[in-house]
């Protein structure tokens, strides 16, 4: 995951060097969020929800793992050397 948003952030990097070198800055160079218009509410309403409800989701995953991994059932079954 960290490599995927560092390939991101050198991307934009990149891009952003040539859209300098190459004088094309007509162009917006981020994308503009404007909640005034019901339709970017709405996707802005949408990836808010999910992105919580998907943190929510993998916080309990994280924290359930976690205290699986500390349960003597599982090292008892695992971290028996063989």
């Amino acid at each position: 995951m960290l490599f995927g948003v560092a390939m991101i952030l050198g991307g934009m990097r990149i891009e952003a060097e040539r859209r300098k070198r190459s004088s094309a800055l007509a162009e917006l160079p981020y994308p503009r969020l404007d909640l005034n218009e019901p339709r970017q509410r709405k996707l802005f309403q949408l990836f808010r929800d999910r992105g919580t409800l998907v943190g929510t989701l993998l916080a309990w995953a994280g924290y359930e793992g976690y205290a699986y991994t500390e349960s003597v059932s599982f090292c008892g079954q695992t971290c028996i050397p063989r």
